[in-house]
């Protein structure tokens, strides 16, 4: 089989010229696909000879000496046209395709990909839908939750920024979309090309660097042009400097991550001035944000298992899944407010800013004893998702300023202001008997309805830049 664009068929007919292709060869040539001429990857040689009405045209004396693959494009009407049909300047054409094998041309089933308008037909499109064509999502970290959620984001037709520094490599191949073959290469490279294969028109941008105080402004420049954003970084320190700007700029974003050995995760919804940002969740409840998965070599130097034995953990990519397929629901939901009405009933589902789900009862933590699945009564499950509602978190920031920017009493008053924390509540957590049952006015909310939820301020006006004067220059 060969595969090739509409739009390089079309090109050739209204120039009535022959054209030179780029093709990749797949399962030792059984099948042929038009490749991007910046293509990483090996490819064939081939033309696109048009040949119009021609009965006599001989595929061994027309392209170039060195084609691999040959199409010719006949017109609908020629007794000779078989193969993949299309039209172009009020005509109908059809496409016979050949290979070359062991010097003898072989006739081959031509598939004519659609333009990038049928891209969305129900009836011959690739894609889902166009109704997110238009929105920009910034995706920083492509490891095991950002790279699998940038792939569903390209079936979604999303214009994507991609932002990560690290390459592929061997230890996390099996969490991620790059292959064994592709270890070494840029991560983001790598993803824009899973992307364009899935959709080959898709508009992706790739930036390789680390998120730090010395690049700070080189993120900003990104936020400002983006509808949404998706952290999926490893590092805490890059995580606030994502926060910080993307609350400076009045930028929604989802932030996901995975609790240590994958046993559960979580995602923030960050949203300046409705909701709670980061910084106000790591003050509030540190030892949950700190409680993450190690993906990487440079996360791993921060901790030692020296003193323990650590199990091994089959299925890590399975326990992952979960995050990344409500992340990208979430994102979903809130880019198509307003766009589909066959979805709006989850307006009233999903509105709850941090969401937890439990792979399962992990020991030494507070879900250990949670009653098993299949047990009577109410309280936390594992293998749910759990909305925390808005009033439980909304944390007392003041009391918890020593773990705050600096220490300093203005700089907490600013941060209040940027986030409009105007409730009061220590923590969420679960008591021995496995039951949900948060101390003092928490409370882990199994449902969320926009009814149970307090009305929060709203503004448009960009919030003041926050102060992190113990930064390092």
């Amino acid at each position: 089989m060969i595969n090739v664009y509409t739009q390089t068929l079309r090109d050739n007919i209204r120039r009535s010229s022959d054209g030179r292709v780029r093709f990749h060869r797949w399962d030792g040539g059984d099948v042929h696909t038009q490749c991007p001429a910046d293509s990483p990857l090996d490819w064939v040689p081939g033309s696109v000879v048009i040949a119009g009405e021609s009965a006599t045209c001989d595929v061994r004396s027309v392209g170039r000496p060195d084609d691999q693959v040959r199409i010719l494009v006949l017109s609908a009407l020629s007794s000779a046209a078989t193969g993949g049909e299309l039209e172009a300047d009020g005509h109908r054409w059809r496409a016979t395709g050949y290979v070359q094998n062991a010097g003898q041309w072989q006739e081959n089933k031509v598939a004519v990909i659609p333009l990038q308008e049928e891209l969305y037909s129900r009836t011959q499109g690739l894609l889902e839908t166009s109704v997110l064509a238009d929105p920009r999502v910034l995706i920083g970290g492509l490891g095991s939750v950002g790279s699998k959620v940038s792939l569903e984001f390209a079936s979604l037709g999303l214009h994507q920024v991609l932002v990560d520094y690290d390459r592929i490599e061997g230890g996390n191949v099996s969490r991620s979309v790059g292959s064994v073959s592709e270890i070494g290469r840029l991560k983001t490279r790598v993803m824009a090309d899973q992307i364009h294969g899935k959709n080959p028109y898709a508009e992706v941008e790739t930036h390789e660097f680390k998120i730090t105080w010395d690049t700070e402004e080189r993120l900003r420049d990104l936020v400002q042009h983006v509808d949404l954003g998706i952290c999926a970084l490893d590092n805490h320190e890059s995580r606030l400097i994502w926060n910080k700007v993307f609350v400076e700029e009045n930028r929604p974003y989802l932030m996901a991550g995975m609790f240590r050995r994958a046993y559960g995760g979580q995602i923030l919804f960050v949203r300046p001035r409705k909701s709670l940002c980061y910084q106000c969740f790591v003050m509030g409840r540190p030892d949950i944000a700190h409680d993450r998965e190690i993906s990487s070599a440079e996360a791993a130097e921060r901790y030692a298992y020296s003193d323990r034995p650590v199990e091994i953990q089959p299925g890590l990519s399975n326990d992952i899944t979960p995050i990344n397929q409500m992340l990208v629901k979430l994102a979903m939901q809130y880019l198509l407010k307003g766009r589909s009405a066959s979805l709006r009933s989850l307006d009233e589902d999903l509105v709850a800013p941090w969401w937890i789900w439990l792979n399962r009862r992990e020991a030494q933590t507070d879900y250990e004893n949670l009653k098993p699945l299949g047990s009577e009564g109410n309280g936390c499950r594992i293998l749910c998702w759990y909305p925390i509602a808005r009033e439980s978190t909304s944390f007392n920031i003041r009391q918890n300023s020593s773990r705050g920017h600096s220490g300093n009493s203005q700089d907490v008053k600013s941060h209040d202001k940027n986030c409009e924390p105007e409730l009061s509540v220590d923590s969420v957590g679960v008591n021995g008997s496995g039951r949900c049952s948060p101390p003092a006015a928490s409370k882990l909310a199994m449902s969320s309805s926009s009814s149970a939820m307090p009305s929060m301020p709203t503004s448009d006006k960009k919030p003041p830049r926050l102060s992190y004067p113990d930064r390092n220059p």
